[in-house]
C-alpha cells in the first residue's frame, strides 16, 4: 500500500533529507501541502501548477528565486499561496507570470514585472515591484486579478497596463516612478482603484482609450509630468473623491467620444487647463473643486458637453470656464471665482445654461459672451469684477432671469452692436460706470429690471441702439438715462426714483402705438402674413395661422385692458406627408410670434430623434436639454416626432426624451414654442403616447398634399428664382406629368417638384449644348422635351 505523502516538503541549498530545488519539492508535494524553503538564492524558473503553500522558513525576504529561463515564478494553480519571497528576472523583465488559477501572492519583493493573462484571477497582496525594464504589471486576455498594497517603483515603461477584456481591482496601492503612464487601460478592459496613490510619473497618471472603463475611489494622482488623466476614443472614467494635482499638463483631458464623471474630486495646480473636454466628450462634475491653474479652470470645446453641479472653480489665470467651438454646458449651483474672466462663452451652436450660480472676484469681466454666441443665466449672481459684470459682444444673445450684477469696476451690463439680450427681473447695482450700456446698433428687451447706484448714468444708449425697457426702475443714481443723438430706445411703464438728474422720458414717450409695428429688432406683422399668403397651396393652414394670430392679438389687448386672458396654447402639431411645407410654415410661425412680441427671437431650431435621444443611460436628458435651450426664444421643430416613441419599444430612450420635453415645456411655457411634425396617423399615435403631450398639443394643422397645378406653381417659382422661363406648353405637360406620378412613400410633394425642376435644367443644358450659337432665349427657356419621363423616375 502506497504511503500517504507528508503535509510538508522542505527545501534547502544543501543537506540531507531535503529537496535542493523548490521545483523538486513542489513535484513531491500533495495538493494542499506546505513547501518550506530555507534561506538562500535559488536559480530556477519555478512553475506552480498545483495548490500548495510556499513559505519562507527564515522570514520574509530571506529566500530569493532568480529566473534561470524566463519568469522566476509561474502560477497556474487554482489555489494555494506564495508568501515572503524575493523574485528576480534577469534583465528586469517579467519576474512573475500568472497564466491561470487563483493563487495568493503575498508579502513578496519583485525585481521585474508581473504578467497576468488568460483566465487567471490571482490575489496579490503587499507585493513590491521595482526595477522593471518594460511595463510593471500587465493584465491581458480576460484575466481578473485583485491587488492590495501593491507598490511600483522605477519602471521604465507603464506602471500598470490592462488590455483585452481583462478586469483588475486595486486597493491601497502606491504606483510611482514609471517613465510612461502609471496606468494604461485599453480595449474593453475595466479597472477600479480604491484608496490608491499615483505619484511622480514621467507621463500621464492614467491613460485610457478604446472602450475601457476606469473607476477611481478616494484615489490621488499627484506630480505627473504630463496630464493626470487622459481619455480618448470611447473610454469611460469615474472618480469619487480623491484628487488630481500638480500635473505638468492638464488635470483631466477628455476627447473623442469619451465620458468622465467626477464627484467630490479636487483638480488643482496644473500647468495647462485643469479640465479639458473636446471632440464629442461628455463631462460631469458634482461637488468638485477646480483651482490654481495658469490657464483655464475648465475648457469645453469641439462638440463636448459639460454638466456641473455644486462645484467650485477658482484661481484660473485665464478663464474660470470657457466654452467655445460647438460646446455646450449646464452649470447648477456652481461658484466661479478669482479668475481672469469668470465665464467666457464663444460657442455658437448651443445656449449654455447657468442656474443658481455665483461668479465673483474676476480680474476682468464676470461673464463674456463672444460674437454671435449665446447664454442663459437663471438666478445668477455676478459681483466684484475687475471690469464689466456681463459683456455681450457683437451679435450675441443672452437670456437673464432673476439675476443680480453688483460691485463691478466698470459697467454692469454691456450690450454691444447687434447683441440682443432678454433680461427679466434682474438687478444691476453699485457699478463703477453705467449700470447698463447699449452700444451703437445694440438691441434687447429689459423687463421688470432694477438699476441703481451707478457712478455714471444708470442707462446709456448709443446712436442707432434700440433697446426696449418695460416696467424698469432706476433709482439712487446721479443720473438715470443718457441718450445719444439718434438713439431709439423704447420705454414702457418705466420710472426713476431718488435720482439727482432725471432725463428718463415721461411715460408714453418712445412707445409703439401702431398695431402692426415690429418689436425693437423684429419684422412687421403685415409683411410676414403676406409672405405666408404667397406660399403655394396650404389654404387650410393659412386660415389656421391667421386665426391664431387674431386670437393672440385679442389676448394681448385683454392683458393691456387689465382683463384675464383666455387659455392659449401655442404649441402645434403639423400633420402631413413629406414636402408639404411644414418646415417653411414653422419658420414663418416663429417670426410671426416674434413680431407679436410673444417670442424673443422667433428663430427655428429643427431637430430629429438623433438630436434628442442618447445612445446610453444618462445621455438622453442632456441632449434634449441642449436642443431645447437652443430654441429658447424661438421655435423647436421636431420632425418625424413619432420616431421618439417607436412601436413596440416601451423601454426605448425616446420615452425619456418625451418626458424631458414635457417638463421643459412646462418650465419655459412663455419662452418657446414646440412644433411636432410627421405623417398624420403616426402623429396621432405620438401625441397619445404621453398624457403630458395630449394636454400641450391640442391643435393640429393639416398639411394636404399639393395638387398637380400647385406643384407646377412651385416649379415655376423655382424657374423664376433661377432665371428660367417655362414655355406655356411645358406648364401644360407638367400638369399631366405630376398627375401621372404614383404618390407612394417616396413621393415628396414640394421636394419632388424641386427635384423635377433640377432634372429639367440638366436636360435643358444638354439640349442647348448641341445648339452652335444659342440665343439668350435658348439659354433660359425650358421646353416640353426637357421634362423627364415617368419611366426616368
Amino acid at each position: 500500500m502506497r504511503a500517504t505523502s507528508p503535509a510538508w516538503e522542505r527545501v534547502a541549498p544543501r543537506g540531507w533529507g531535503v529537496h535542493h530545488t523548490i521545483a523538486a519539492a513542489v513535484r513531491a508535494a500533495a495538493d494542499g501541502a506546505t513547501v518550506s524553503v530555507q534561506p538562500g538564492v535559488y536559480r530556477e524558473s519555478l512553475v506552480l501548477d498545483r495548490p500548495v503553500e510556499l513559505v519562507v522558513a527564515g522570514g520574509s525576504g530571506t529566500v530569493e528565486i532568480v529566473g534561470a529561463r524566463g519568469p522566476a515564478l509561474t502560477l497556474l494553480a487554482g489555489g494555494g499561496a506564495v508568501r515572503g519571497l524575493k523574485l528576480s528576472a534577469e534583465g528586469g523583465k517579467v519576474a512573475v507570470l500568472v497564466g491561470a488559477g487563483s493563487m495568493l501572492l503575498e508579502d513578496c519583493d519583485l525585481s521585474g514585472g508581473v504578467e497576468v493573462i488568460g483566465d487567471a484571477a490571482p490575489v496579490i497582496t503587499n507585493v513590491n515591484v521595482c526595477d522593471v525594464r518594460g511595463d510593471g504589471v500587465v493584465v491581458d486576455d480576460g484575466a481578473a486579478p485583485r491587488f492590495t498594497g501593491l507598490t511600483l517603483r522605477r519602471i521604465s515603461g507603464h506602471g500598470l497596463v490592462l488590455r483585452g477584456d481583462s478586469r483588475a481591482w486595486l486597493e491601497a496601492c502606491d504606483l510611482a516612478e514609471s517613465k510612461l503612464a502609471a496606468v494604461r487601460v485599453v480595449d474593453t478592459a475595466a479597472l477600479e482603484l480604491r484608496s490608491c496613490t499615483i505619484r511622480d510619473i514621467g507621463a500621464e497618471g492614467l491613460s485610457a482609450a478604446d472602450q475601457a472603463v476606469s473607476t477611481l475611489d478616494d484615489t490621488t494622482i499627484v506630480r505627473t509630468k504630463s496630464t493626470a488623466v487622459a481619455l480618448a476614443d470611447a473610454a469611460r472614467f469615474n472618480a469619487r473623491g480623491g484628487a488630481l494635482t500638480n500635473a505638468g499638463a492638464n488635470g483631466l483631458y477628455a476627447t473623442d467620444a469619451s465620458a468622465a464623471v467626477l464627484a467630490g474630486t479636487e483638480i488643482a495646480h496644473t500647468a495647462y487647463t485643469a479640465v479639458y473636454a473636446g471632440g464629442s466628450a461628455t463631462l460631469e462634475l458634482t461637488d468638485c473643486h477646480v483651482h490654481d491653474t495658469a490657464e483655464n479652470g475648465v475648457r469645453i470645446t469641439g462638440h463636448a458637453v459639460l454638466r456641473a453641479s455644486s462645484s467650485r472653480i477658482s484661481s484660473a489665470g485665464m478663464s474660470g470656464v470657457i466654452l467655445d467651438a460647438a460646446a455646450d454646458a449646464e452649470l447648477h449651483d456652481c461658484r466661479i471665482e478669482a479668475s481672469g474672466i469668470g465665464l467666457r462663452v464663444e460657442t455658437v451652436a448651443h445656449r449654455p445654461l447657468l442656474v443658481d450660480c455665483e461668479i465673483a472676484n474676476s480680474d476682468q469681466a464676470g461673464v463674456e459672451v463672444g460674437e454671435n454666441a449665446a447664454v442663459i443665466l437663471d438666478t445668477v449672481l455676478i459681483h466684484d469684477t475687475g471690469s464689466a459684470g456681463l459683456f455681450l459682444d457683437t451679435g450675441s444673445t443672452a437670456a437673464l432671469y432673476g439675476c443680480r450684477i453688483a460691485k463691478t469696476a466698470s459697467t454692469g451690463l454691456v450690450v454691444w452692436t447687434g447683441a440682443r439680450p432678454r433680461v427679466r427681473a434682474t438687478s444691476v447695482e453699485h457699478t463703477g460706470k453705467n449700470g447698463v450700456y447699449v452700444a451703437e446698433g445694440g438691441l434687447g428687451v429689459f423687463e421688470d429690471c432694477d438699476i441703481s447706484h451707478s457712478a455714471f448714468p444708470a442707462l446709456h444708449v448709443d446712436p442707432g441702439a434700440k433697446p426696449v425697457l418695460r416696467r424698469c426702475v432706476i433709482h439712487d443714481a446721479d443720473e438715470d438715462v443718457s441718450l445719444a443723438a439718434e438713439a431709439e430706445p423704447v420705454f414702457e411703464a418705466c420710472r426713476s426714483e431718488n435720482v439727482s438728474a432725471s432725463t428718463l422720458p415721461a411715460v408714453g414717450a418712445h412707445e409703439r402705438t401702431a398695431p402692426n409695428a415690429p418689436a425693437a429688432d423684429g419684422e412687421p406683422l403685415d409683411e410676414l402674413l403676406g409672405e405666408l399668403d404667397r406660399l403655394v397651396g396650404l389654404e387650410g393652414v393659412k386660415q389656421d395661422v391667421n386665426a391664431l394670430v387674431k386670437l393672440m392679438q385679442t389676448v394681448q389687448r385683454r392683458k393691456a385692458a387689465g382683463l384675464r386672458p383666455p387659455p392659449l396654447n401655442r404649441h402645434l402639431v403639423f400633420a402631413g406627408n413629406p414636402g408639404t411645407g411644414k418646415t417653411t410654415v414653422a419658420r414663418l410661425y416663429g417670426r410671426i410670434l416674434s413680431a407679436l412680441g410673444l417670442l424673443a427671437d422667433g428663430h427655428l431650431v429643427e431637430v430629429g430623434r438623433g438630436d434628442l435621444v442618447g445612445e446610453y443611460i444618462g445621455h438622453t436628458a442632456p441632449k434634449t436639454h441642449a436642443a431645447f435651450r437652443r430654441a429658447l426664444g424661438g421655435v423647436l421643430f421636431i420632425d418625424e416626432a413619432y420616431a421618439l416613441v417607436p412601436r413596440g419599444l416601451g423601454s426605448d430612450f425616446g420615452q425619456e426624451a418625451v418626458a424631458t420635453l414635457v417638463k421643459l415645456m412646462e418650465d419655459h411655457r412663455d419662452e418657446v414654442v414646440v412644433i411636432v411634425a410627421g405623417y398624420p396617423a403616426d402623429m396621432h399615435r405620438f401625441v397619445a403616447s404621453n398624457p403630458g403631450l395630449e394636454s400641450r398639443f391640442t391643435r393640429t394643422l393639416a398639411f394636404q398634399d399639393y395638387a398637380a397645378e400647385e406643384l407646377v406653381r412651385i416649379v415655376a417659382g423655382q424657374a423664376d428664382e433661377h432665371e428660367y422661363v417655362l414655355d406655356p406648353r411645358t406648364e401644360r405637360e407638367l400638369v399631366e406629368f405630376f398627375d401621372g406620378q404614383v404618390r407612394g412613400d417616396g413621393f415628396g410633394n414640394g421636394r419632388t417638384a424641386r427635384q423635377v425642376f433640377q432634372e429639367m435644367t440638366e436636360r435643358q443644358a444638354q439640349r442647348v449644348s448641341e445648339i452652335p450659337e444659342p440665343t439668350t432665349a435658348d439659354l433660359v427657356t425650358v421646353l416640353p422635351e426637357d421634362l423627364p419621363t415617368l419611366t426616368d423616375r
